[in-house]
């Protein structure tokens, strides 16, 4: 079975952390999936500054 195949089954799940480590690995996504969510997080973060800053001269 797929990764995606596997996210399509389990749509209303939490997927096991272990079968989803394997599967990224074996599907050589695991790299990407590190960097996409890198990339997730620091775009939060400079939202979550930008608004303080907002928020600071506005307030």
């Amino acid at each position: 079975m797929s990764v995606a195949e596997m996210v399509i089954k389990m749509q209303d799940l939490v997927p096991n952390p272990v079968v989803a480590l394997q599967e990224l690995k074996d599907s050589n996504l695991l790299d990407t999936v590190i960097e996409l969510t890198g990339q997730c997080l620091n775009m939060g973060f400079e939202i979550a500054v930008d608004d303080q800053a907002i928020f600071n001269v506005c307030g």
